[in-house]
């Protein structure tokens, strides 16, 4: 019996009112899909060049270009003009870029269409790809029915054997097919495209790049975005088209976030994020997802020494952040500017944009965080608080399982309350409630327990950010529509983003700590395998028992497995 898994190119696109880039701004530079494709035809330097996005742009549409930066490319002849010059460059960028359409693997379980065509360079295809590893309980809790042919398999997967049994009469070059074409769309060699016809309207579907902006170590760094990452579909899950998962790719190249960086990222940290993700959901603490792990071995990636490059796919239904709503309204001089960071790319910080910050409103309450909002109803307090909510819920699993993020910035703050972008992480080995897992945060302003406070400060923000909006609703009792801050003084914008703050930035607070408390001795009571829950017991045995770890130096997580022989006399 042939398998009902279909190769990647052909899973399903979610229905148009839960796509991202469906509802969510462009900016200008490519409009749509069709525009993205003459932009990397004729100008694709516009789309690797550092740039501030416009003001009222979420997310730019990309394609993935995992290249050595900066690029190497043979000088043009000398006796030609600037603008010759310009053009020579923009062809040979273009030569690596996804404009050569290319067969979709195999599919002979099933006669659906695919929603995609496949793109590639065939300038890239000689750059090797090496498939790592794939992770079977993403695989298993997010595609069910991916096939990802033979992978697991060749990896020495000790459940391939049921995994072949399953393909049944599946050919040998079916599967291999299918597993090529994995690694050629999740390393970033090939890119699945929704081109509309020249004489159609439709908006198509290609990957994209998030804007968003924030704060980093409590300073505000203006435009920040997708540098390195870059989204390439969404899919629903097949018994509940409601929930979408998104695969983003983590060092897909450069994008207009990048700044002075190459959008590269080394093999060290991909195995560190691609492994502690699906160790984070083992563990039931709110997290991104790591579906698979491709190495380019004979790219170079030049840190504080020369590495190699790979590429994380990593999973989430949503990788919207606290920032993106920054971007939109924060609380910086409403002017456009840009000066040098310490990467030596632009930062950027655009005037306001309500409309824009309406529109993602909007999208988050309804589809991301799913609130059960009506149409006309006051949205934006209700998403602040939700978000507090879930991400008190994820710090309380961080604390009990002794987990440090390191580098807690408003941007890489989930709006769904998942642990996201990891970096200089830790788990805590001595005890020390003090312990700094990064070592460029001199300050300590996110050691390990501090971590509950700095939640509550990324929250704050979120709350000014929308501030007006917030004030707006409970004036009038109901949602903004559409241009409703057209007609609105600044000043009076400004205004309710004070009252708001004023009024409730204590309970927000409250929100977030009384949420935090509950559920972290919850599961400290669960780590120390009390049935009962006791008032006291916070005070009289977990408390204490913290104190004689710090006292003595001992280990966090040995003391609670010592404990489980322990036997009272």
């Amino acid at each position: 019996m042939a398998s009902s898994k279909v190769p990647i190119s052909r899973l399903p696109l979610p229905q148009s009112t839960h796509i991202l880039t469906h509802n969510l701004n462009p900016d200008p530079v490519a409009k749509n899909v069709k525009e993205l494709v003459e932009l990397i035809k004729t100008q694709p330097s516009v789309l690797r060049k550092s740039r501030a996005a416009h003001e009222s742009a979420h997310f730019f549409y990309m394609t993935p270009l995992p290249l050595g930066f900066p690029y190497n490319i043979r000088p043009p002849p000398d006796d030609i003009t600037k603008e010759e010059r310009a053009a020579y460059v923009e062809k040979v960028i273009s030569l690596f870029e996804p404009l050569s359409e290319a067969p979709l693997a195999p599919s002979p379980g099933t006669t659906s269409q695919s929603a995609f065509k496949k793109y590639h360079s065939l300038e890239r295809e000689h750059h090797p790809r090496e498939l790592l590893s794939v992770a079977p309980t993403c695989l298993q809790d997010c595609f069910p029915d991916l096939d990802v042919g033979d992978s697991l398999r060749i990896m020495g997967d000790q459940q391939s054997k049921s995994e072949t049994e399953e393909q049944g009469g599946t050919s040998v070059e079916a599967t291999k097919a299918a597993r090529e074409e994995l690694v050629d769309i999740l390393s970033g060699n090939s890119v699945l495209m929704s081109v509309p016809p020249e004489d159609q309207d439709a908006r198509g579907y290609a990957p994209w790049s998030l804007r968003y902006s924030g704060h980093q170590f409590g300073s505000w760094a203006g435009q920040l975005g997708d540098g390195r990452a870059i989204s390439i579909f969404e899919t629903p899950l097949p018994n509940d088209p409601d929930t979408t998962f998104e695969l983003q790719l983590k060092g897909a190249g450069r994008t207009p976030f990048s700044r002075g960086a190459d959008g590269l990222a080394v093999l060290r940290s991909s195995v560190r994020e691609y492994l502690v993700a699906e160790a984070m959901q083992a563990l039931r603490i709110p997290t991104t997802r790591s579906l698979s792990l491709i190495s380019l071995p004979t790219m170079r990636v030049y840190r504080e020494e020369v590495e190699t490059a790979a590429i994380v796919c990593r999973v989430a239904e949503s990788f919207i952040r606290i920032g993106n709503f920054q971007a939109l309204n924060s609380e910086q001089p409403d002017v456009s500017y840009m000066f040098l960071g310490s990467s030596g790319g632009a930062f950027a910080q655009q005037p306001p944009n309500f409309e824009a910050l309406r529109v993602l409103g909007e999208w988050v309450t309804r589809r991301v965080l799913k609130l059960d909002v009506k149409e006309g109803e006051p949205w934006a307090m209700k998403l602040v608080w939700e978000c507090a909510r879930r991400n008190a819920l994820m710090v309380a699993g961080w604390q009990a399982q002794g987990f440090m993020h390191g580098v807690m910035n408003t941007d890489n703050i989930s709006i769904m309350g998942l642990t996201i972008d990891y970096g200089p992480y830790a788990f805590m080995d001595i005890f020390d409630e003090g312990h700094i897992c990064n070592h460029t945060d001199e300050g300590g302003r996110y050691a390990y327990k501090y971590q509950p406070t700095m939640i509550v400060y990324a929250l704050r923000m979120l709350l000014k950010s929308l501030g007006p909006v917030i004030g707006y609703e409970l004036e009038h009792g109901k949602a903004a529509a559409p241009g409703w801050a057209e007609d609105i003084p600044r000043g009076k914008l400004k205004t309710w983003t004070a009252e708001v703050d004023d009024a409730l930035s204590d309970d927000l607070e409250v929100h977030i700590m009384e949420t935090f408390a509950d559920e972290y001795w919850r599961l400290m009571r669960q780590r120390l395998g009390l049935r009962t829950s006791q008032i006291k017991d916070h005070t009289e045995i977990i408390q204490p028992l913290l104190a004689l770890m710090q006292k003595h130096s001992m280990d966090f997580h040995a003391t609670f497995r010592h404990l489980t022989t322990f036997r009272a006399s």
